[in-house]
């Protein structure tokens, strides 16, 4: 029960809407083109949001999906690949990516891996690694088997340099994101598929950022 206490408050905190000068206010109304778009909370609703003065038009902003894949080749090795952009450009990092319309999370991660490596992955065999809230995204985290004569690229557009690592390599190398060591550290760990889901969030509370896990699929505790 204390634990659920414990999350209980820890959502209803990081669910505190927005203040109105934290709202993304668009110059112009994308309904009606009126340049009347103010902040401010909508008849019937909880919190502000960036709603046209002319036609009442509500323009919504929510969270975008993020996918990633944790390919593994028959040895154990992971697929990693340097950045050849921006953001952590030249740090190392999974497969990953917005999702784009009309493909299921799954497709997304394999599209993902297959631009950025060459690797072809087949989205049945993936299965559902990690979980992570982020402040203005959800990143859905996939591990899937790396074919044994997966041709991969030397580099691409977004990858400078694609290598498969060891264990201890991969987890010393210059990460780019702290999601990419979760997903690293979980799936390293999850070789005996008694584990659960990872999942974690990450908020701005009391003044500091603040990670709550839920590595084993038993509650959150605050990091």
């Amino acid at each position: 029960m204390r634990c659920w206490l414990v999350v209980a408050a820890a959502l209803l905190q990081r669910a505190a809407p927005l203040s109105v000068s934290e709202i993304n206010v668009p110059k112009f109304c994308a309904e009606c083109g009126g340049r009347t778009m103010a902040a401010r909370t909508p008849p019937g609703d909880e919190r502000p949001r960036a709603v046209c003065g002319a036609c009442g038009y509500v323009a919504y902003e929510n969270p975008k999906v993020v996918v990633a894949v944790v390919a593994r080749a028959p040895d154990g090795r992971v697929l990693l690949a340097k950045r050849a952009i921006e953001p952590r450009l030249g740090t190392w990092g999974v497969p990953q990516g917005f999702m784009e319309l009309g493909e299921t999370t799954r497709e997304a991660a394999a599209r993902e891996a297959f631009e950025e490596t060459g690797a072809v992955l087949n989205p049945s065999e993936m299965a559902l690694l990690a979980l992570y809230n982020l402040p203005g995204q959800v990143q859905v985290v996939y591990e899937a088997p790396l074919p044994a004569n997966a041709k991969l690229e030397t580099s691409t557009t977004e990858s400078s340099e694609i290598k498969l690592f060891e264990e201890s390599a991969a987890l010393k190398a210059d990460l780019c994101f702290p999601t990419v060591t979760w997903a690293l550290e979980r799936c390293f760990s999850s070789l005996d598929r008694c584990r659960g889901v990872q999942e974690r969030t990450k908020a701005f509370q009391g003044g500091e950022w603040r990670v709550l896990i839920d590595d084993d699929g038993g509650g959150y505790l605050a990091s």
